[in-house]
């Protein structure tokens, strides 16, 4: 028993870290992160992202040795984890509850030859999407949600908590905010413009 719940944990952590080298990848790729040079380079006889999958791997072995010395922080570092996630859960159904309402979203056109959902195109949906009115309930019932877990996200395990007992995730996520928001209006913003878009140029 033990010994399948080791591959199972060994098969889930592959698949974790190969997802977030490839997000890793793709968002260096677009010249979103710190160090992109480097994190977007692809090994030609692999084609694979060498760098970004050790990076990767690297923060995610030393992130799992927190719990040697703490299980509190370890534990903070996991909340840390859902604060992020749920963040960018609410960042984007935020922003898709607003372009619904100001109904800045175009029909789907199958016969259009431009790219859309680009920085410079015509933003439109997709071939499915959720009919009015209960797309808009629908993002307004995630917003709200995803508020109310991102607050208690931020709470300590047990009440009363004393300073070894503290969630700091709090504090991380503002050290984060205090570092990106600089990095984006002083650097970041002359070199990011979006997502970079491939196309096939046929002669």
């Amino acid at each position: 028993m033990a010994a399948l719940i080791t591959i199972l944990n060994i098969c889930a952590t592959i698949s974790f870290v190969a997802t977030a080298s490839r997000m890793t990848w793709s968002f260096a790729r677009d010249r979103g992160t710190p160090g992109w040079k480097y994190l977007s380079k692809v090994e030609p006889r692999s084609t694979l992202p060498l760098v970004s999958i050790g990076v990767t791997a690297i923060i995610a072995v030393l992130l799992s040795l927190i719990s040697l010395g703490s299980s509190v922080a370890f534990n903070d570092v996991v909340s840390l984890s859902i604060n992020g996630l749920y963040t960018s859960y609410l960042i984007g159904n935020s922003l898709l509850l607003y372009r619904r309402l100001t109904g800045d979203i175009k029909p789907s056109s199958l016969t259009q030859d431009t790219l859309t959902n680009t920085m410079d195109g015509d933003l439109r949906w997709g071939a499915f999407r959720i009919p009015e009115p209960f797309g808009t309930i629908n993002n307004i019932f995630g917003c709200a949600y995803m508020i109310v877990v991102l607050i208690f996200s931020f709470f300590p395990t047990a009440t009363n908590p004393t300073a070894a007992t503290m969630n700091y995730s709090s504090l991380m996520v503002g050290a984060v905010i205090l570092f990106a928001v600089p990095y984006y209006f002083l650097y970041a913003r002359k070199i990011y413009k979006g997502p970079v878009v491939e196309v096939d140029i046929r002669g």
